[in-house]
């Protein structure tokens, strides 16, 4: 639960445009909870099964998601995981926690 904490505050310091936004975070007896921004373009899942991607597409793709991880192990070397799954107006977001 420690290493919750610190990691949600570490994230929510996190300000880039393809990191989506940490807002809050709480723990109590049933479980702990992050409050983020609402994602409403779809997930990576669901685009990827329309058919697929163009080189460019796939390339912007890629760049996105580096420069999200990049910026994260800039400020916090270890990350724990990484969620590449969520695209709002054309850009990928990547949770970093």
């Amino acid at each position: 639960i420690a290493r919750f904490e610190n990691e949600a505050q570490l994230v929510a310091r996190l300000e880039y445009p393809y990191i989506v936004p940490l807002y809050d975070f709480w723990r109590d007896p049933d479980g702990a909870y992050l409050v983020m921004r609402w994602m409403r373009g779809g997930s990576l899942k669901e685009t990827l099964s329309n058919g697929p991607w163009t080189l460019a597409d796939t390339a912007q793709l890629i760049n996105q998601i580096a420069a999200g991880i990049h910026i994260n192990h800039f400020y916090h070397p270890v990350c724990s995981s990484t969620c590449c799954s969520h695209i709002e107006h054309g850009l990928y977001f990547t949770y970093q926690f």
